[in-house]
C-alpha cells in the first residue's frame, strides 16, 4: 500500500474563495484546462512534501507547531502562467512575496526537506487556479488578482486524488498574532 501524500500551505479563506472562482469563471479557465481548482482548494503551497508515512505524520506535526512567527497579509496580484510553450502549464494569482511569508516559506522548508521534500525550482508564492490544458492553441491569460486577506495559520494538507475537493486540512498552526512575542 503505498502512502498518503502531503503538502503544507496557507489556505484561502472563504470569504476570498469566490473572489478567485470569479476570476477563473470570467478567464473561462473550464474551457482550456482539464483542473480548474475547486475553491475549497485554493491556497499558497510553501511545500510539497510528497509521500509521508504515518509514522512520520506526528514528528512532522510536532516540527511545525513549533514554528513562531507573527501573522501577516497576503497580497495578489496579477495572472501569471508557468511553462514556456504556446499555453501555460499552470495559471495563477500571482502573490506578492512579503518578508514574513518568505521566512514562513524557510522555516517550513527546512523541516519538510528532512522527510525527503525537493526543489526543483526556486520558490514562487502563488494561488493555482487551473492546471493541465486540454487545448494546443496558444493562449495567454493576463489581468488583475488583486485581493489580500489576513494570514492568522497555515496548514498541513493531505491530498486525495480523483475527489473534489482534493485536499484535506489535517492539522493547522497558528501564527503569532500582532503584539504577541
Amino acid at each position: 500500500m503505498s502512502n498518503a501524500h502531503y503538502f503544507v500551505g496557507i489556505q484561502v479563506p472563504t470569504e476570498k474563495q469566490e473572489f478567485y472562482q470569479n476570476i477563473q469563471n470570467e478567464l473561462e479557465l473550464g474551457d482550456y484546462y482539464r483542473r480548474v481548482t475547486h475553491p475549497a482548494d485554493l491556497h499558497c503551497t510553501l511545500s510539497f512534501i510528497g509521500e509521508v508515512r504515518e509514522d512520520q505524520l506526528q514528528w512532522l506535526k510536532e516540527e511545525l507547531s513549533q514554528i513562531q512567527l507573527p501573522g501577516f497579509t497576503m497580497r495578489t496580484t496579477s495572472i501569471k502562467g508557468f511553462g514556456s510553450g504556446k499555453v501555460p502549464r499552470v495559471v495563477y494569482a500571482e502573490v506578492e512575496n512579503a518578508e514574513t511569508l518568505s521566512h514562513l516559506e524557510q522555516a517550513v522548508w527546512t523541516i519538510t526537506e528532512q522527510l525527503g521534500a525537493d526543489r526543483k525550482s526556486p520558490y514562487v508564492p502563488h494561488i493555482t487556479l487551473a492546471k493541465r490544458a486540454k487545448v494546443q492553441d496558444a493562449i495567454i491569460f493576463t489581468g488583475a488578482a488583486e485581493a489580500d486577506f489576513h494570514v492568522t495559520s497555515f496548514q498541513l494538507f493531505q491530498v486525495h486524488k480523483g475527489q473534489s475537493p482534493s485536499y484535506e486540512v489535517i492539522a493547522t498552526f497558528a501564527l503569532r498574532s500582532e503584539g504577541e512575542k
